[in-house]
């Protein structure tokens, strides 16, 4: 554990990087641990320890991180804490402001609008689609609304972005979920769900970015 890591401050070095082999190949790319010159480097974790081992802080940033105990939160939560400290210290200019997360009172409110209509007792399947999930909050949180209000349904989500950290945070959530699957790709430009039907489309688009690209 990274807890156990950080007893030791001479060899956690060697200690930490064994920690990071250890995940899974999928969520190695995804943390950005295993990072070719021609991939994507998704949450770039290699690239942010490189910067703190650079200023000589990554063990004391390490075992700060050791302290804090995650246990009582699960998953959801753990992405609402990350998007809130994102939008309440992140530096939001006019390039990034398409990006933020979708705050949770309209969550809320678009969840509320989708359980005013669909049978929630029913027993077929309930698909819902994100074609701009970003970092999946939206989409996941729909879903979460929704169990909440004691949907007897099945919920598959299917979500795509094509920012490729907001992807990989999508997708290590879908990870934790029954039937979800969270694509990398352009939504204006890409097939990848051409041929589904959904029950549900929830979307808060980038209307701050430029699209020219």
């Amino acid at each position: 554990t990274l807890k156990k890591i950080c007893e030791n401050d001479k060899g956690h070095q060697l200690e930490f990087d064994k920690y990071l082999k250890a995940f899974d190949s999928e969520t190695r790319t995804l943390l950005g641990i295993d990072v070719a010159n021609d991939n994507e480097k998704y949450l770039n974790i290699t690239g942010i320890c490189g910067e703190l081992k650079g200023k000589k802080i990554l063990f004391d940033f390490m075992k700060t991180w050791a302290e804090i105990d995650l246990e009582p939160f699960d998953n959801s939560e753990i992405t609402t804490l990350e998007e809130h400290i994102k939008r309440r210290w992140a530096d939001i200019s006019a390039d990034t402001a398409g990006e933020q997360y979708t705050p949770d009172d309209i969550i809320k409110l678009i969840s509320e609008i989708v359980a005013s209509k669909i049978d929630l007792n029913s027993t077929e399947n309930l698909s819902i689609y994100d074609p701009t999930c970003g970092g999946g909050n939206l989409l996941f949180g729909t879903e979460d609304h929704l169990l909440e209000k004691n949907c007897k349904r099945v919920i598959s989500t299917f979500g795509m972005d094509n920012n490729s950290t907001l992807y990989a945070l999508a997708k290590i959530e879908s990870m934790f979920r029954d039937d979800s699957q969270i694509e990398y790709n352009n939504t204006l430009t890409s097939l990848t769900f051409n041929d589904k039907k959904f029950d549900v489309i929830v979307a808060n688009p980038p209307y701050g970015l430029t699209w020219k690209g």
